[in-house]
């Protein structure tokens, strides 16, 4: 268990391939309004944008953040995720993806202790190298240089 601000329960990207063993009306109940809640955030009238961006928060760390899986959950073709975001954004999948994952990957950094092996998986990637490339590119630093720096000038 860590402590955080908010409750909030995570399993690994196997996990949900295996089977439950039992089922808890009582944990549903708890879980099920939070899930409504998100259910109604994706309302088909936001933005593309920020629709995308929703299910990227969520699927970023079971490495399921790809077109053609977000466009699934948002129930339309990958053609037409690509399609509502350049003509309402001028941006692709892609660039939504990278804004998504730079100021998560500064948070997690800079604002807890996570490895930085957990920090690249939480954002979906494969390898910390893969991670840390990325940051250098978005940040034009490394993501020790903006840790350290985070944690030096922290009050003791």
């Amino acid at each position: 268990p860590v402590v955080g601000p908010e409750l909030s329960l995570t399993f690994r990207a196997h996990d949900a391939h295996r089977p439950f063993l039992t089922a808890s009306e009582s944990l549903w109940s708890s879980f099920e309004p939070e899930l409504q809640r998100r259910t109604t955030q994706l309302d088909a009238r936001a933005p593309m944008r920020a629709r995308v961006r929703s299910l990227l928060l969520e699927c970023l760390p079971s490495g399921e953040a790809t077109l053609s899986g977000v466009a699934l959950r948002l129930g339309v073709s990958a053609r037409t995720v690509q399609g509502r975001l350049a003509d309402e954004d001028g941006v692709s999948f892609r660039e939504v993806v990278q804004s998504t994952r730079a100021p998560l990957a500064r948070h997690y950094l800079v604002r807890t202790s996570l490895p930085f092996r957990e920090i690249a998986f939480l954002l979906g990637f494969d390898e910390p190298t893969s991670f840390s490339r990325a940051f250098r590119t978005w940040f034009g630093e490394t993501p020790e240089s903006v840790r350290a720096r985070a944690h030096s000038t922290r009050p003791a």
